[in-house]
């Protein structure tokens, strides 16, 4: 591809590669090797053998010929030449009797010494290379200018293209990246629909008249809260990591601004963010038993989605605060799973006073309260026998009223859901503080 932009379209292609295959080393047109910041060689790649050879390092047959050029610019070679007790051609002999008498080669009575010589050793031949190149016919002028090439207007280039612009081109390059990698999203469906039946076998049909079937509502409602949160943290706890030496770099080299890396970043993840959690919850929800109104279910999918997306804020915390993906992916279930206890699940009443607090950074206790809200209390679940009251809803039997004793403090679900969208936008925006923070702070 690369080859066609530059021949059919004219384009100038530059690329760094580290040791190519032979047939990649084929497909460019020209060879550029530095070391030690001197150019050893800068011409068309197909004479770089030939060139080599002429001044006493000929590639071996049969050797890839970006490898051994690689070998030859290295200070390894001459470490290895040593150990072959050869270097440039001329036989080194290491006599132990000789070195206690003095008689040695210098490099060889002590390990600094050792280190001189690899050290010369290495300057020469880099400086015979360059003297060579500088000398021969295949030296290029650096100060040439092709007839037909154009001015670079340098304030044109640096100039910052639109917020937008920036945006657009940044989106498609994420949901390309999506595309080339179909089998992530193969794989994300396939976990998120094997664990909305695992469920749905786990829980089918549970029976609110019963007190085992409420608790199976109870802790079907609970167990998807909980799956919800941690696939969303999966979905994007590596995303910035692994990305972070690129962004670092091309956002210091002035490509693009922080915050439309950021927002492409968040609307590129945006499908899975919304079709995971409602596949999910359409799996699930008339399998568990739960209430079959059109206008519960949708309060239900959009419960699902704001704990999804809450979640990846509190992941993308995480993200940006560790540069090391494996501490990343270790410290994730310490800072999560503790705000488990503040669900409104388990009780709470051994708790200290002073663990408060925090119930209110939890999205399981807003998540798992926004789920039973819509269950529970609602108009359509007001048993039909008006003649018994519990609380604030009647009910057909007295063992509701023993139930209700046993539910999470109430919050409605327009509270809940304010939660959510509240983590929602306080973690993102602390996501977006520091990665420009760590924009400012990196140095190229």
């Amino acid at each position: 591809m690369l080859k066609e932009l530059a021949h059919k379209d004219g384009k100038t292609v530059v690329s760094t590669i580290h040791q190519p295959n032979t047939e990649t080393y084929d497909e460019f047109d020209q060879l550029l090797l530095i070391a030690r910041g001197k150019v050893i060689y800068h011409n068309d790649s197909i004479h770089a053998t030939k060139y080599f050879t002429s001044i006493g390092f000929p590639c071996p047959n049969d050797s890839n010929p970006a490898d051994y050029f690689m070998n030859i610019m290295s200070r390894e070679s001459i470490i290895a030449e040593i150990e072959d007790k050869e270097i440039n051609g001329e036989e080194i002999v290491i006599n132990e009797e000789a070195v206690k008498n003095g008689a040695a080669p210098e490099y060889a009575r002590t390990e600094e010494q050792k280190e001189k010589f690899v050290y010369d050793a290495y300057e020469k031949r880099i400086e015979h290379f360059d003297y060579q190149y500088v000398n021969s016919d295949l030296c290029n002028d650096a100060d040439y200018r092709h007839p037909s090439a154009l001015t670079i207007d340098t304030t044109e280039a640096q100039a910052m293209q639109p917020w937008c612009f920036q945006w657009k081109l940044l989106a498609r390059r994420n949901f390309n990246n999506i595309i080339r990698l179909p089998q992530t999203s193969y794989m994300k469906l396939l976990t998120t629909v094997c664990t909305g039946i695992f469920i749905s076998i786990l829980f089918w049909q549970s029976n609110l008249d019963t007190a085992a079937g409420w608790q199976n509502i109870k802790g079907s409602l609970f167990f998807m809260t909980m799956n919800t949160l941690f696939v969303a943290i999966q979905n994007v706890i590596l995303i910035f990591p692994e990305e972070r030496p690129v962004f670092l770099r091309e956002v210091n080299n002035n490509m693009y601004n922080v915050t439309p890396y950021f927002w492409a970043k968040i609307f590129s993840e945006l499908p899975y963010c919304i079709c995971l959690p409602v596949i999910f919850g359409s799996i699930t929800y008339f399998s568990i038993g739960l209430n079959s109104t059109a206008e519960q279910f949708f309060y239900f999918l959009i419960g699902l989605i704001l704990i999804f997306n809450a979640s990846t804020g509190y992941a993308m915390v995480i993200a940006t605060t560790f540069s090391n993906k494996q501490v990343a992916v270790t410290l994730t279930p310490v800072l999560i799973i503790p705000f488990m206890l503040f669900a409104g699940f388990f009780s709470t009443n051994a708790l200290p006073y002073w663990t408060y607090p925090i119930a209110y950074l939890s999205i399981y206790k807003y998540g798992y309260g926004a789920l039973y809200e819509n269950e529970f209390y609602n108009e359509h679940m007001k048993p039909y026998n008006q003649s018994i009251k519990c609380g604030d809803w009647p009910v057909t039997s007295s063992l509701y009223c023993a139930w209700e004793t046993q539910l999470p403090a109430r919050t409605s679900y327009g509270m809940n859901i304010l939660g959510l969208i509240c983590i929602y936008v306080v973690t993102y925006s602390f996501s977006l503080w520091n990665i420009v923070r760590l924009s400012k702070d990196y140095n190229i």
